[in-house]
């Protein structure tokens, strides 16, 4: 995907602003415990589907709900941004038709029109997307009217002006894969749990309508702020990186994911989840297909 020159001349606004005043980001609490997300299995596909792909941003383990909550992550010169109520108040998902939120989630358009940045997987299969929908209009308790009322994030001038440019962008968005069709199960789900999202060169050229033609697809490198002190940079996962051969092995690889657990069972930092909840066959999918993959293929 082509930037426009209003998102090229953010991104050097952004990248001066931080040299000059040496911030590198964020300080990530060193609770893991209340930072992390971990995804048990509930036995509803849906339910599943919808911590994996909407509970990184959307799932306040304080409120136990997907209430939406503060973005604490975020870089100080984007402002403070806080993600949407998803329960069925009416500021969540109760007010969408089917159709409109089969847009928002693949698209990842509201039911104005407008383009939500870094929302949407247009890859999502339509039977996925008909779980999730299902999910999302049962009475599970962490969809329930909640009465939490929605706050409302506050950008900086240089993040409207990214967002704005982005409201283009998005709309171009239209074109997707076949929905009734996944020829590489192990693609698939690095595509609609995001992971080349976290664990591509940077967040903000990403491309979410062909994620391998993300800028360093699975390469690593995008910077989450500092945790004790240090700096936290996503690793590769590309088949011949050091970072994935360094776990050894799909076991090692398996516990990492199930887990949150490196080699030497040290907790891996946040913001990586823990999915407890994926099978033995999607996890060797996901291993497979990052294994195959190398510094010459896929990718920018």
């Amino acid at each position: 995907m082509e930037f426009s020159l209003i998102s090229r001349l953010f991104l050097l606004i952004v990248a001066f602003v931080i040299l000059l005043s040496g911030c590198v980001g964020t300080t990530i609490s060193n609770n893991l415990d209340s930072d992390r997300l971990i995804i048990n299995s509930s036995g509803s596909k849906g339910k599943d589907l919808a911590m994996m792909m909407c509970g990184g941003c959307h799932f306040d383990t304080t409120t136990q709900a997907f209430t939406g909550k503060t973005m604490s992550s975020v870089p100080w010169y984007v402002g403070s941004v806080y993600s949407a109520n998803l329960t069925q108040d009416n500021s969540g998902v109760s007010g969408y038709q089917d159709t409109e939120l089969e847009r928002l989630i693949r698209f990842g358009i509201n039911k104005e029109g407008r383009y939500i940045p870094f929302m949407g997987s247009p890859q999502i299969s339509q039977q996925d997307l008909r779980s999730l929908i299902t999910y999302f209009r049962s009475d599970d308790d962490f969809i329930r009217p909640s009465g939490e009322l929605e706050k409302k994030s506050s950008l900086t001038w240089l993040a409207k002006i990214a967002f704005w440019s982005m409201q283009f962008r998005g709309k171009n968005e239209s074109s997707s894969p076949n929905h009734n069709q996944v020829s590489n199960q192990g693609k698939y789900l690095v595509s609609i749990l995001e992971c080349y999202v976290c664990h591509s060169g940077s967040i903000a050229r990403i491309d979410r309508g062909t994620p391998e033609d993300s800028y360093r697809y699975l390469r690593g490198g995008t910077l989450f702020g500092k945790y004790n002190g240090e700096n936290v940079t996503s690793p590769a996962l590309i088949g011949n990186s050091k970072e994935l051969n360094s776990l050894g092995s799909l076991d090692a690889f398996t516990r990492a994911l199930r887990y949150g657990e490196a080699l030497n069972r040290e907790k891996l930092r946040p913001p990586m989840p823990v999915y407890a909840n994926l099978n033995d066959k999607e996890i060797t999918d996901i291993y497979t297909y990052l294994v195959s993959l190398r510094d010459s293929g896929e990718g920018k």
